[in-house]
């Protein structure tokens, strides 16, 4: 049985997998966080995934983004692994967009999507911020991931609950100077070691699965940093901005 190994955590269980396929996860980006992010997603048995990345294959991305082959550069990133992921697990419905997220457009690919939780895995704070405007607006869940060097960190957002994403990165300053990720959404020419994009990726799944689920105790207000360098793992609490222009008028 497909899923057997997860269904016999007592976090999931029949009724947690059956929740699993009634879920919709929004991943933005399906770079070097969207690909590992959407392949664990896709194998646990969300039921809807929708992929938003107007970027295509460029031989720069193979060392960190390896569902994807020589063979397809120049194609278009969330068109294939929305191809995939539909070939990976036939079960579940996947929908590519291969566009640009902007302000006018954000919120209607989000709701039309209706999605319960969303993954950013751009590689730019402007999309970022953008992201947490339209998800705490929405109050939509926003699983935040990043990467650079041997570096990676992570943190979730939960509208009422904990700090948003403007409360981490007020006036787009970006902590530990992580400016390169893993998705294909702005560019980008940082460098990273591929294996810990698959980490960040993978995690960023974990913390969404939890929240679909309802278990365990997700990152709202911690941020995970870790450094695959020296092997170990930091966490920093994030506090909630009384003058943030996105979360401030909202109730926890």
């Amino acid at each position: 049985m497909r899923y057997s190994r997860q269904l016999a955590l007592p976090e999931i269980g029949p009724q947690g997998q059956a929740r699993l396929q009634q879920s919709k996860v929004t991943v933005v980006g399906a770079g070097g966080l969207g690909t590992p992010a959407s392949l664990y997603l896709a194998a646990a048995g969300v039921g809807q995934i929708t992929i938003i990345d107007p970027d295509t294959i460029a031989m720069s991305n193979l060392n960190r983004q390896v569902l994807y082959d020589p063979e397809q550069l120049g194609a278009s990133k969330a068109s294939l692994l929305t191809e995939r992921l539909r070939s990976f697990n036939p079960e579940i419905e996947v929908e590519g967009i291969p566009l640009r997220l902007t302000t006018e457009n954000a919120a209607q690919f989000l709701n039309r999507a209706g999605c319960d939780v969303v993954v950013d895995a751009t590689d730019n704070n402007e999309t970022r911020l953008l992201l947490n405007r339209v998800a705490v607006s929405a109050g939509l869940p926003l699983i935040y991931g990043a990467v650079h060097s041997f570096y990676g960190q992570i943190m979730t957002i939960v509208p009422g609950a904990g700090p948003c994403l403007g409360c981490l990165l007020p006036n787009d300053a970006t902590p530990t100077s992580l400016k390169e990720e893993g998705g294909g959404v702005g560019g980008g020419g940082t460098p990273v070691l591929g294996a810990i994009a698959g980490i960040v990726g993978s995690l960023e799944a974990t913390e969404a699965l939890k929240i679909l689920l309802g278990a365990g105790t997700s990152l709202v207000g911690r941020l995970l940093v870790i450094n695959a360098l020296d092997m170990h793992c930091d966490e920093i609490a994030v506090k909630r901005d009384p003058a943030c222009p996105v979360c401030s008028c909202e109730k926890s």
